[in-house]
């Protein structure tokens, strides 16, 4: 049913499927630190700066709706626009199959 290939081990489908969610759970987790580490440090290096205009392209596909079941991405822009100077203007563009301007 399951053949053995020559130096691979045996994983049962149900194996198999598991260690995927592992994998794409530990990919979102550091997917979501390195966003959250590049906007404090954005945050920081603009808070003494001039104002600045920030642009956020934001994925909301398909894909990533399976990828983040969780919706990280929202506490990480949270994060990101709470660490912000206030003279900093935000503009977001949200896109899927078509791209929207909230």
């Amino acid at each position: 049913m399951y053949g053995l290939r020559a130096g691979t081990a045996f994983r049962s489908p149900f194996a198999r499927a598991a260690a995927a969610a592992v994998r794409r759970r530990v990919t979102i987790a550091l997917a979501s630190l390195v966003v959250l580490l590049v906007a404090t440090g954005v945050a920081n290096s603009l808070a003494a700066a001039e104002p600045t205009d920030v642009i956020l392209v934001l994925d909301n596909s398909g894909s990533m709706k399976k990828n983040d079941p969780e919706f990280l991405l929202k506490r990480a822009v949270g994060k990101f626009v709470s660490d912000l100077d206030q003279a900093t203007r935000i503009g977001i563009v949200i896109f899927d199959q078509q791209v929207r301007y909230p």
